[in-house]
């Protein structure tokens, strides 16, 4: 939704393949006319295991041209501008951090935050 909100355009669910079309890579969020992914990255990505199979595709992202941007929720909920940032690199256009402002406008009605969690609870009461 920050991507919606901040009006760059994203395939979600992009498949990344080689030049002679091996699967590389499933992204989460291309933007369209570069060869960047933005991907969501929750605790279950820092488990030994999946550790390492991050860091082999990452490696394979790598190889086939591709650079790939992992966020956490901190990033989204605590620094939404870096993001931002990197958005607006990635599609070559001008940084402008107010772009940012209908996402924390979203951000403080969610659960993401204390005060969306705190909405939330007195809804319910």
């Amino acid at each position: 939704m920050l991507h919606v909100t901040v009006d760059a355009p994203v395939v979600p669910q992009h498949v990344v393949r080689t030049a002679d079309g091996m699967f590389v890579a499933r992204g989460d969020l291309w933007l369209p006319a570069t060869r960047v992914l933005h991907e969501y990255d929750g605790g279950v990505h820092r488990t030994a295991q999946a550790h390492t199979r991050d860091l082999r595709r990452d490696r394979a992202l790598t190889a086939a041209g591709w650079t790939r941007r992992g966020y956490v929720a901190a990033d989204l909920c605590r620094d939404p501008v870096a993001v931002l940032r990197d958005i607006d690199s990635a599609v070559g256009r001008p940084h402008a951090p107010a772009r940012i402002r209908p996402w924390l406008s979203l951000l403080r009605t969610s659960t993401l935050t204390a005060q969306g969690r705190a909405r939330l609870r007195a809804r319910l009461a």
